[in-house]
């Protein structure tokens, strides 16, 4: 599928962690860092982040996806095999890991357990899950995400489609009203948590009243990131070959119309941490700015003469757009 959005703040780990997001999504994609583990070429030099795949695999068979052919059944890494792992990338100085994989939440040695060791390991400050199916989001891991003070307060929640008919052509296993009732326990817990998510526009059958169902859903939901697909085909899916295949055209209206609804979104949850304070890792200077992000996955902007680079310091926010904040430190 073709991406419509796009990080505004694009470096190069940013555009692996969006590669990671979209893995049920683009197969098709360089499988460069889909192995089982991170190899060591992605967790030397000067990064801040490193991945950390926990799991492979895809039972779910999505009327869309080729990956569960691809991949096959589910495989869960051992959690000691894992924190030895994440012990050797704290070694080489970074400060955050993302733990991945095909279905974070299925881990099968139990995903709040590792991490929980995760976050037990000295020198190593942030912990971040890439994206997790909406079904497996447990309570306990609500709680994980509430109190650990190593954990992001961001969560990734690939909904697809906002329009329950869409969601049952997609074979996906909820429905709109069982999504907006987590994203409203997330924001209860943490009201300030960042929620983005995945949106498939121009699925086969997909009507102008059904698009219009899922932006309205869109819109209530609120998110601070839409990651952008236009619908493609996949040979070998069952999507591929229903009736009702829309045009380009169709599709790239959507998408924009996605978009503008997103960066109005994200906007507003951008300009609530105005005059506030939050902590951020910094990762590049690009023509004399800074460029890190925080907690809550937003992006953030700063000058400064100093060497910030893997450096995580609170900064004063002192204004806000769609694309993220500029701040001062503090």
């Amino acid at each position: 599928m073709e991406l419509d959005g796009a990080l505004p703040y694009a470096t190069a780990l940013a555009v692996r962690e969006l590669l990671e997001h979209l893995d049920l999504l683009r197969p098709d994609i360089s499988d460069a860092g889909n192995e089982a583990h991170v190899p060591e070429e992605l967790i030397g030099g000067e990064r801040t982040r490193a991945f950390l795949k926990i799991q492979d695999g895809c039972t779910q068979f999505c009327a869309y996806c080729i990956v569960p052919h691809l991949r096959g059944p589910e495989t869960s890494r051992g959690r000691s095999e894992l924190v030895d792992e994440a012990r050797r990338i704290v070694a080489t100085g970074r400060r955050e890991i993302v733990v991945t994989g095909i279905h974070v939440g299925r881990y099968a040695y139990g995903l709040v357990g590792l991490l929980r060791d995760l976050s037990a390991i000295d020198g190593l400050d942030r912990i971040r899950l890439s994206s997790v199916e909406p079904v497996e989001v447990e309570n306990d891991l609500i709680e994980w995400l509430a109190t650990d003070p190593k954990a992001c307060m961001h969560l990734h929640l690939p909904l697809q489609s906002g329009c329950d008919e869409t969601l049952r052509a997609m074979r996906r296993p909820y429905d709109a009203a069982t999504f907006a009732a987590l994203v409203g326990r997330l924001r209860v817990r943490m009201p300030d948590i960042g929620i983005s998510t995945d949106l498939i526009v121009g699925f086969p059958g997909e009507s102008d009243d059904l698009f219009a169902a899922t932006l309205a859903f869109v819109e209530r939901q609120a998110f601070s990131r839409i990651h952008i697909f236009r619908y493609s085909p996949r040979d070998g899916t069952p999507a591929a070959t229903m009736p009702g295949q829309l045009s380009n055209a169709i599709k790239q209206a959507r998408a924009k119309a996605v978009e503008k609804a997103w960066k109005a979104s994200a906007a507003s949850f951008h300009r609530r941490f105005v005059g506030r304070s939050l902590d951020v890792l910094w990762e590049t200077q690009e023509n004399g700015l800074w460029h890190g992000l925080s907690r809550e996955y937003i992006p953030c902007r700063t000058v400064s003469d100093a060497d910030l680079h893997n450096a995580i310091t609170p900064a004063i926010v002192t204004a806000a757009d769609p694309d993220g904040c500029t701040a001062r430190i503090a």
